[in-house]
């Protein structure tokens, strides 16, 4: 490795006016700047300069070389470095002229080994004037490594014909880079750029009083310590991101900072994440975040740190797309691909996630995989709050809160159990939970309907495959002429109360039948309504009989009993009992506006009912 040829002075002359051996050479000791704080150096933005500089050339710079401690470079010309290892030592300045850039590509190296006491100094003799600034493509080894450096008046011209490619700090290909105590400072563009396939690695840096602070890519992000300094630049924040394709393929962790991440386009976790309490991250308008493939996420904040996903602009309802999720195991004991605690998702739901234009959501689940939400915010989207497809799990949902979304969820009816009656939805332009997503669609395990505090709404056919129980206090509506399906091998038993009945309705309230009702071809002691109320029902014929129009339907030899029940009013008979079925009424049961029971063979069998 070479020295530069210096002046034929002793080492105090060569070293900047009133430097200190022992300190920091070449810097205004009255400023007491130090990399990492905001100082009086950082004010001024420069230390002051050295008359006794020396040129640097790209001559020298070819092929490495030294610059001692306390030195003063002054740089007229680009410099290259594509073999050997450029050392910069503590207390080093070098001024830039303006538009000047230095380069290190691949087969060189370029260590900054500043110190707190003496930090090197990268930046402009005149603050008037920017230069270029640092790229390093495909620098790779363990000498790229910064210590207590500060870069200023940088990002005066783009690295590639991309309008965006301003940045003090440009890194590209394959580089490896470790950054310490590193300080940016009222840069003319953006201070640092990361872009893909970059192994950063940083401590302690700081972002103060530049256009904006960093873009970099999903990967990159992890660089960033919760120390990280960001104040007083036009854009705090962390751009995460470059174009609709942007994969995140190795496991990381953001810290929360200061400032959000800003995720500026769609992208793709295929690896694990894990977002700390805390951590915000903004997205553009009509961005997503997928996990699929072997991604994760884990997303666990707390009550007074919260994670939050929200629009950039802050409050705009359906501002961004949402969140996807593809990932985990769908058998028990579920292995959970994504875990949400103590979440905020607000202003998602600008676009539909394929083709169907039903299917906007903040929270969009129709593929197979898992996801374990508590405790979780859900709100602002100008869709569903949660999309839940046949196909996921979300078994342990509770303690969330849907609020101010146009829907808060749509859910298969064989995730319903899932809900547990502790989240709170309230505030939705329709506050239902809509249920069903076709007109074949069941409930094939057995499961719970808890209180949710709202309406489920029925949109479509569905068949009951398993055994459900209805708590007291639901109510269920339904949209029009569709019906509820008890099969052979399902069953129904509602459990109300006097003070908190069950109520299945009409979505609309309709004396001469809304909705077509409730049908029972399962035998077994199972199907029991018990202080439920039947309204609305008898829109349309159970079969090919015109009279075959009833609330209650039952059929097939199948069974049912009604205790404290009231069906009606609705449109034709209050039960209709096929051949070879039984009907059971006890306690206080009647069927106020509709036509009655109906025996509708000599082998039907009516007990008890009026």
């Amino acid at each position: 490795m070479r020295l530069p040829i210096l002046l034929a002075l002793s080492p105090l002359l060569v070293a900047c006016p009133n430097s200190d051996p022992e300190t920091t050479a070449g810097t205004d000791t009255s400023s007491e700047m130090t990399t990492g704080s905001t100082t009086d150096a950082t004010e001024t933005g420069s230390m002051i300069q050295c008359p006794q500089s020396q040129p640097l050339t790209d001559a020298e710079f070819v092929g490495g070389l030294v610059l001692p401690a306390g030195t003063c470079w002054t740089v007229d010309e680009h410099l290259t470095l594509s073999d050997g290892i450029v050392t910069v030592e503590e207390g080093v300045e070098i001024r830039f002229a303006s538009n000047i850039k230095v380069s290190i590509k691949t087969g060189g190296q370029l260590t900054i080994a500043g110190t707190a006491e003496a930090p090197v100094l990268l930046g402009t003799a005149d603050p008037l004037i920017s230069w270029h600034g640092i790229s390093m493509d495909d620098s790779q080894g363990s000498a790229n490594a910064w210590a207590h450096v500060i870069v200023e008046n940088a990002g005066s011209a783009q690295w590639n014909g991309a309008s965006d490619s301003y940045a003090a700090l440009w890194l590209d290909g394959s580089t490896t880079l470790s950054l310490s105590a590193v300080t940016f400072q009222k840069n003319v563009g953006r201070a640092l750029r990361v872009n893909r396939d970059v192994a950063l690695t940083a401590a302690d840096l700081s972002f103060i009083a530049n256009p904006e602070a960093a873009w970099v890519s999903m990967g990159g992000a992890a660089a960033f310590g919760p120390e990280t300094v960001l104040d007083g630049n036009d854009d705090d924040r962390v751009h995460v991101g470059f174009g609709n394709n942007e994969t995140l393929t190795d496991a990381a962790t953001w810290a929360a900072l200061s400032a959000p991440y800003f995720i500026t386009d769609r992208c793709f976790v295929e690896a694990p994440l894990t977002l700390e309490p805390g951590v915000v991250v903004q997205m553009e308008e009509g961005s997503s975040l997928t996990v699929r493939g072997d991604g994760a996420l884990a997303a666990e904040g707390t009550a007074d740190s919260p994670i939050v996903f929200e629009g950039a602009s802050v409050g705009t309802r359906g501002y961004w797309q949402g969140l996807a999720f593809e990932v985990g195991g769908t058998e028990e004991p579920l292995a959970y691909g994504v875990v949400l605690d103590h979440v905020r998702i607000a202003d998602a739901g600008a676009s539909a996630w394929n083709g169907d234009s039903d299917t906007v959501a903040a929270v969009f689940m129709n593929t197979s995989g898992s996801a374990l939400i508590t405790n979780t915010e859900i709100d602002n989207s100008a869709g569903y709050g949660l999309y839940l497809g046949g196909d996921a799990r979300i078994a342990g949902f509770a303690g969330n809160h849907l609020h101010d979304n146009n829907v808060p969820m749509r859910i298969h009816p064989d995730l319903v159990g899932d809900l547990a009656g502790t989240s709170t939805i309230e505030n939705n332009t329709d506050d239902r939970v809509w249920v069903v997503f076709g007109n074949n669609d069941k409930v094939s395990r057995a499961a719970t309907w808890r209180d949710l505090g709202t309406p489920y709404y029925i949109s479509d056919r569905m068949f009951v495959e398993a055994a459900v129980e209805i708590e007291a206090g639901v109510e269920i509506e339904h949209a029009q002429d569709i019906g509820m399906r008890v099969m052979e091998l399902g069953s129904l038993t509602a459990s109300g109360t006097a003070d908190d009945p069950v109520v299945f309705r009409g979505a609309n309230a309709n004396a001469n039948g809304f909705w077509r009702g409730l049908y029972f071809e399962s035998n077994t002691a199972a199907n029991q309504l018990t202080n439920v109320e039947v309204l609305d029902a008898g829109s349309t014929p159970w079969n090919g009989d015109p009279d075959s129009v009833a609330s209650l339907f039952v059929t097939g030899g199948g069974a049912l009993e009604l205790v404290d029940a009231a069906v009606g009013p609705g449109g034709g008979y209050g039960a209709w009992v096929a051949s070879k079925s039984t009907l059971t009424c006890t306690g206080n049961t009647d069927f106020p506006g509709t036509a009655g029971t109906y025996a509708a063979a000599n082998d039907s069998v009516i007990l008890g009912c009026i």
